[in-house]
């Protein structure tokens, strides 16, 4: 009787971690819903992850002439002199300096992310370039191995037909040698 009552516990114990580990999710859901209705949400996102604000000032110059007036040239003769007035335009020089001011606004939270994204893709690259490494040593220790084979192979067929057609062979030697011997 003692058996089965601790039986029973240790089964409704672990049947209340079962049904409490999705509890943590539904609570962290209704906290967010609560907390989105009261608009603290976004306060807490900007507190854990705060603007980054980069102002940048610039200007622009501008530069423009304007001649005002005619150009005139006027000859006065005087007995024996000459007399030129030369009369030049009025020049009025304008010049225009616009200030821009730039502002930028870092988005941390999605920074962040990004961050964390780039660090992992950058180590599974590192977990292929090692695969890569032992993928091609052993290929080519495959490689080295099927040529071997292949020469193996070539030695046996030879050594096959010379045992297969030896009198034929002996035959054709000892015509060519033996007249002249």
């Amino acid at each position: 009787m003692h058996n089965r009552g601790l039986i029973y516990l240790i089964i409704s114990v672990v049947c209340f971690f079962i049904a409490s580990s999705c509890n943590t999710e539904k609570r962290l859901q209704k906290a967010e819903v609560l907390l989105a209705s009261k608009g603290r949400l976004a306060e807490i996102c900007a507190d854990r992850f705060p603007p980054k604000d980069s102002v940048v000032y610039r200007d622009s110059v501008h530069f423009d002439t304007l001649y005002e007036g005619i150009y005139s040239i006027d000859t006065i003769y005087d007995r024996d002199t000459v007399k030129v007035y030369l009369t030049l335009p009025a020049k009025i020089v304008t010049k225009e300096i616009i200030k821009y001011r730039d502002i930028y606004r870092e988005n941390t939270a999605k920074v962040n992310e990004l961050e964390n994204k780039l660090s992992a893709c950058n180590s599974q690259s590192t977990n292929y370039s090692i695969e890569l490494v032992k993928l091609k040593a052993e290929s080519s220790k495959w490689e080295k191995l099927a040529k071997q084979r292949w020469w193996f192979l070539w030695i046996l067929l030879v050594v096959a037909g010379l045992i297969t057609f030896r009198k034929s062979i002996m035959k054709l030697i000892s015509r060519f040698i033996l007249p002249w011997t």
